[in-house]
């Protein structure tokens, strides 16, 4: 998600470019593509990028054996992509979060949100 915002300036609009990108994530090897043009576009506008997880409410209620390894690969996958993104000149952040996730990514794009 990109949060630019017009600004009107002298009866014309201008459009600044994001200083906050989000990513939902998945951590699958289909977001990789989305991805890699957060990145692209984090780097060519000088901004900043959080990447997302959520660990939906719904697979909570799985089997506690279930749950508990599915929580631990989140964590694991949003530690190796914490490593990939420091190897990169970009100010970068990476959530897991328990939630919906439409929730959880409208709930990180508010909070990222200039005022």
């Amino acid at each position: 998600m990109l949060n630019s915002s017009p600004v009107v300036a002298s009866e014309r609009i201008v459009h600044r470019l994001p200083s906050h990108i989000v990513l939902a994530t998945d951590f699958t090897a289909r977001c990789d593509r989305a991805q890699d043009r957060a990145v692209q576009l984090a780097m060519e506008w000088n901004a900043s990028l959080t990447a997302v997880h959520a660990i939906d409410d719904v697979s909570l209620s799985a089997e506690p054996v279930a749950r508990l390894a599915s929580q631990a690969a989140a964590r694991r996958n949003a530690r190796r992509l914490r490593e990939e993104l420091a190897t990169m000149n970009l100010r970068s952040s990476v959530q897991v979060d328990i939630g919906a996730p439409a929730t959880v990514v409208q709930t990180l794009r508010r909070e990222s949100m200039p005022i």
